[in-house]
């Protein structure tokens, strides 16, 4: 028995070394296991691609819907969703980061891509673009974005602050104010972060400490730093070809425009009015269909007043 259990030990530890060693291989030329995953992935679909009618749709960064099955819907705090939060309940005031429009693709566009891609295939309608005469090779790959009409985090810095979406929805349960910086200096953002952030927690936990209760906060921050490091090879600019996912709203019937056309999207991006209002609708759906908190300021409105600047 004990043989036998040293013998496992010995194989796994064997095993995760190997791993290790060809992760560091791997590593050249992926960042980190999301991106080599998703890359075995689509190899195993392109593999089958000429028996079985495939697509692959490659979405950006998901947010909260745009229209449907209603504004900003979200059923999770993955990715922006999570540093929402954080921002909104006072925990994470501070990022340091580049200013660039972020590709950030609605979930309701996604899904109406793939379907629109779904349906284009088992037509079998080729809507890559290729010179005469020459046959298509490989699965077909339809980006799932809206380019240079993301959001930047100078316009999210500008909803949130000047334009006073932060007094407008209110988290329960903040811990004070709600703030948001972005910042492109890391020495600036390493001090700022210590102030707003460490600090904090240390006062924090030091509190619950005190108080008999668990301390979190130092923890936390923690995890913010790692998830940004990351997340990092993620957020800078990425030119995505989206000429297929265009090309797929002009070639579905009429009949279907009312319920897969999005083309509205792009032409409200420059509309001061019409960015307002999908701030607001993803910032309240992060709040209502996320966390599934009730959006009412005014019942949250005296705890709000009342947290530390």
């Amino acid at each position: 028995m004990g043989s036998n259990l040293h013998r496992t030990e010995h194989n796994t530890r064997s095993f995760t070394s190997r791993l290790r060693e060809m992760w560091k291989r791997l590593q050249d030329f992926h960042p980190n296991s999301y991106t080599f995953t998703k890359a075995l992935a689509e190899q195993l679909i392109d593999d089958v691609a000429a028996e079985l009618p495939v697509v692959i749709v490659r979405p950006s960064i998901v947010v909260p819907t745009h229209k449907d099955p209603m504004p900003g819907w979200i059923d999770n705090l993955y990715g922006l969703g999570a540093m929402w939060t954080a921002g909104q309940k006072g925990l994470i005031r501070v990022h340091c980061i580049e200013e660039f429009a972020m590709d950030s693709v609605p979930a309701d566009i996604v899904t109406k891509t793939t379907v629109l891609a779904s349906w284009a295939r088992a037509l079998d309608i080729r809507i890559r673009p290729l010179p005469v005469g020459v046959e298509p090779k490989g699965v077909e790959v339809v980006h799932a974005t809206i380019g240079s009409l993301g959001c930047t985090f100078g316009d999210m810095e500008w909803a949130l602050t000047e334009d006073g979406l932060l007094d407008k929805l209110a988290f329960p349960g903040a811990i004070r104010d709600p703030k948001f910086y972005r910042l492109d200096n890391p020495i600036a953002y390493q001090v700022l972060h210590w102030y707003h952030h460490i600090l904090y927690g240390v006062v924090l936990d030091t509190a619950a400490r005190l108080t008999g209760r668990k301390p979190r906060a130092l923890n936390l921050y923690r995890k913010f730093v790692t998830s940004c490091e990351a997340t990092a090879p993620f957020v800078k600019p990425f030119v995505f070809e989206g000429i297929n996912q265009r090309l797929l709203q002009i070639l579905m019937h009429p009949a279907d425009e009312e319920a897969y056309c999005f083309m509205d999207m792009y032409e409200g991006r420059d509309n001061v009015d019409t960015f307002r209002k999908w701030s607001y609708e993803t910032i309240r759906g992060v709040l209502v269909y996320a966390l599934k908190e009730e959006d009412n300021y005014e019942k949250h409105r005296p705890h709000h007043d009342r947290r530390v600047p």
